[in-house]
């Protein structure tokens, strides 16, 4: 009986460690979302980091580099988009995301080069390509407080937003397209004639049969009118 006890507890202490390791592996920073067919992407920040592109007490002229990494460990294909939402109200007047300025890179090319705020933008989808089962990529990012035109007036303000990446799982094997036809001819389908040839050679049978007949009528007069 102990060791039946034993066992479950084992097997149950066995589980919660599986559990919480799962759990941690699909932990996301805390201003990042993952929505969409979500099963398999994992989005994860550099050690000890657990907001994306988080500082406090910015000056102007700082920046903020920081880096984001994204791995598919399906076996489907995901295509993947990325958007910014804001997370704090809108200022009417002095608004801190429209003097963040943000560049970010995605696979040696610049995706994005414009205010936090996303006004021109960042607040659509822009997508990140498909991702193959196994592949991996890494995303870097730079934020910099504009520092001619932020003044006293920003002091002690917040701006925060939350990236949202959508995953859109693909097909392996994409269904074919019904709406294409083939250019390829059906067989026997030139192998006979069209209608217009068959009339032409109905026609031509005719003309040449009397033609044949005004021939053998024409020698029957012709000898007659001899004989005569």
């Amino acid at each position: 009986m102990k060791g039946y006890l034993k066992c479950i507890v084992m097997t149950l202490a066995l589980l919660l460690v599986v559990n919480a390791q799962g759990v941690l592996a699909q932990t996301l920073p805390s201003n990042v979302h993952l929505v969409g067919d979500e099963d398999g992407i994992l989005i994860s920040l550099p050690e000890e980091e657990t907001n994306f592109l988080y500082k406090e007490r910015m000056l102007p002229g700082d920046s903020i580099d920081r880096e984001m990494f994204i791995r598919n460990e399906h076996d489907q294909p995901y295509t993947l988009y990325l958007r910014a939402e804001r997370a704090t109200p809108k200022e009417e007047k002095y608004d801190l995301l429209t003097k963040l300025e943000i560049k970010i890179t995605y696979k040696d090319k610049i995706i994005y080069n414009g205010p936090v705020s996303g006004e021109n933008g960042l607040s659509e989808d822009i997508e990140l390509g498909t991702f193959q089962p196994g592949e991996k990529a890494r995303l870097h990012a730079v934020v910099t407080l504009d520092g001619p035109s932020t003044g006293h007036e920003y002091m002690n303000k917040e701006g925060a937003v939350d990236w949202i990446f959508t995953a859109t799982k693909e097909s392996l094997y994409p269904e074919p397209d019904d709406s294409v036809e083939s250019s390829e001819p059906e067989k026997g389908k030139n192998d006979s004639p069209k209608t217009g040839d068959d009339s032409i050679v109905t026609y031509t049978a005719m003309a040449v049969g009397s033609l044949m007949l005004l021939l053998v009528v024409a020698k029957k007069n012709r000898k007659a009118s001899k004989e005569a």
